[in-house]
């Protein structure tokens, strides 16, 4: 008897299944069912936010949301910029480095001593000169 009570909820009239419609799920995997949906929206927004965090880093690297005040004057109207950078006598440039209009020397004296020299391209200037100093290495 039990069968065909099952018999008789599974099918439709005529003791066929109907398309469209399927079986209810017991409670404990509609709930199962809702957490797995749950989780999967959580990991599509996860990953969308993913997604938009990359491409805000790579639109920021190339400069898109860059301020227009950033760009030295002559720079921006194409013509070319020069200015020049003191340095004191029996001192050799060591390295240099450019990140966007500051420019960074390292610079090396006649006796060794190095010290770095902070250039603003956009206003033409010195910004700074910050002597290195070596310590003596700390005992244990």
């Amino acid at each position: 008897m039990r069968n065909r009570e099952m018999s008789e909820i599974t099918t439709g009239p005529g003791g066929r299944m109907d398309d469209d419609e399927e079986p209810p799920l017991d409670p404990a995997a509609e709930k199962l069912r809702r957490k797995l949906t749950r989780l999967l929206v959580g990991s599509f927004g996860i990953m969308g936010l993913g997604f938009v965090a990359v491409f805000i880093a790579i639109l920021y690297r190339t400069g898109v949301f860059g301020d227009a005040e950033a760009v030295p004057p002559l720079a921006a109207s194409g013509a070319s910029a020069s200015a020049s950078i003191a340095i004191e006598a029996g001192e050799s440039v060591v390295s240099s480095d450019l990140d966007g209009n500051r420019i960074l020397l390292r610079v090396r004296n006649a006796s060794g001593a190095e010290s770095l020299i902070l250039f603003d391209a956009s206003v033409g200037q010195v910004v700074g000169r910050y002597r290195l100093q070596p310590q003596p290495p700390q005992g244990n």
